[in-house]
């Protein structure tokens, strides 16, 4: 294992990249793993002893926060095999091009360390038009996506599928028009549905 890829992928994508064509490389689940375990044990910061108490809410608070890191790079593996499907191309491992995605995710993940260490609240286009937010949750949620980070992971996207994937310049850069508006379109989707929640 080679955890360096985990910051040479942000000056080198493609030659990080390349190492995950049909291999299954288990850096970025140990990374989202290390990360969900930093989440569920920050509640108890400064009161460590609470957590022999709390053990199976902790595991929970590890599993939840697992599955929550891993959920938007299943959905895109979800979304480029429909897409290469569609295109007719050669579809890798699903877990070789998930781990890849997971890594494409990195931007979100800083972002999660930067809120649970310091408070950031990331900053997305929604924030320029605050009142579309009570006119229409979802547009606004779409909106609120595109932020630096998401054009960070976009950047990362295109790397990962220039490397992995056997299909032409344009039908990689339509793999990655349609990975974009996925995740803005459920980026807006979870906001509509906080926003039901919270109401």
């Amino acid at each position: 294992m080679d955890f360096s890829i985990l910051f040479r992928v942000i000056w080198s994508p493609s030659d990080v990249f390349k190492q995950f064509k049909e291999k299954l490389r288990l850096e970025p689940y140990i990374f989202i793993g290390i990360l969900a375990i930093f989440q569920g044990l920050m509640p108890y910061l400064g009161r460590f002893g609470e957590i022999s108490q709390s053990g199976f809410a902790v595991t929970m608070n590890v599993l939840v926060g697992y599955l929550f890191f891993l959920a938007f790079p299943i959905v895109n593996v979800l979304v480029v095999t429909l897409a290469i499907t569609f295109l007719g191309g050669e579809r890798p491992s699903f877990f070789s091009i998930l781990s890849a995605l997971i890594l494409c995710h990195l931007p979100y993940y800083i972002e999660a360390i930067l809120a649970l260490t310091l408070g950031y609240s990331p900053i997305g286009l929604g924030s320029l038009f605050p009142s579309i937010e009570h006119v229409s949750p979802f547009a606004f949620g779409m909106i609120g996506t595109i932020s630096l980070s998401f054009g960070l992971c976009m950047a990362l996207w295109w790397f990962a599928i220039n490397q992995l994937l056997s299909l032409s310049e344009k039908k990689k850069l339509f793999v990655v028009a349609i990975l974009a508006f996925a995740n803005i379109f459920l980026g807006g989707w979870i906001w509509r549905m906080t926003s039901i929640a919270t109401k």
